[in-house]
């Protein structure tokens, strides 16, 4: 019984151990697909009470591996007098950082 149980573990841990595959080094690169560069205002769940004038349109700025690194445009606030809280410029924008921890 002893002898059967350890030839079940043999055979187990040797199926495991085969089986398990390491696929670090198969990154794929997605330079090569189609992104999106740019995107409306209007379409994203921005907060309701913005004020939106003039170009509404958001752009994404990609790295040389198709990475995105910049969001041009966006909301920044405004007075409450206004009767808005927000208001969207192509003047804000955000950088994006990637950081690849192995």
């Amino acid at each position: 019984m002893k002898t059967l149980k350890f030839i079940l573990l043999s055979v187990t841990s040797i199926l495991l151990t085969v089986s398990c595959n390491n696929n670090d080094d198969n990154i794929e690169d997605l330079s090569s697909e189609k992104q999106f560069e740019s995107y409306w205002f209007r379409y994203m769940d921005y907060p309701g009470s913005t004020l939106a004038t003039g170009d509404q349109t958001i752009r994404i700025k990609y790295d040389s591996h198709g990475n995105p690194v910049k969001r041009i445009g966006g909301v920044f606030p405004i007075p409450f007098q206004t009767g808005f809280s927000f208001a969207f410029s192509q003047e804000v924008y955000d950088e994006l950082i990637l950081e690849i921890i192995m």
